[in-house]
């Protein structure tokens, strides 16, 4: 139980994000670039220079993946050091 609500606790600032990166897929769907696959995620990084009004959203989203990396990395190094 302690272990569900601190994933929860730890997750939830991705939802903030999550909204950017749909207001970032909305654009390419408007641009016609569609939102599958690895063009998504180039679009993404290149869309601040495109339209300067998702700039914000494009470092909103940034900065979610690098929290991401970084409670993935902190989990893994816990794991390894305690054998789980």
């Amino acid at each position: 139980m302690v272990v569900a609500m601190a994933e929860v606790v730890l997750l939830l600032p991705l939802l903030w994000p999550m909204q950017h990166f749909g207001l970032i897929a909305m654009q390419s769907l408007k641009d016609g670039n569609g939102v599958g696959g690895i063009r998504i995620l180039i679009y993404a990084f290149q869309v601040g220079g495109r339209h300067p009004h998702l700039r914000r959203s494009q470092y909103i989203c940034l900065s979610g993946l690098v929290y991401f990396v970084a409670i993935c990395g902190v989990w893994i190094s816990y794991a390894s050091a305690h054998n789980l």
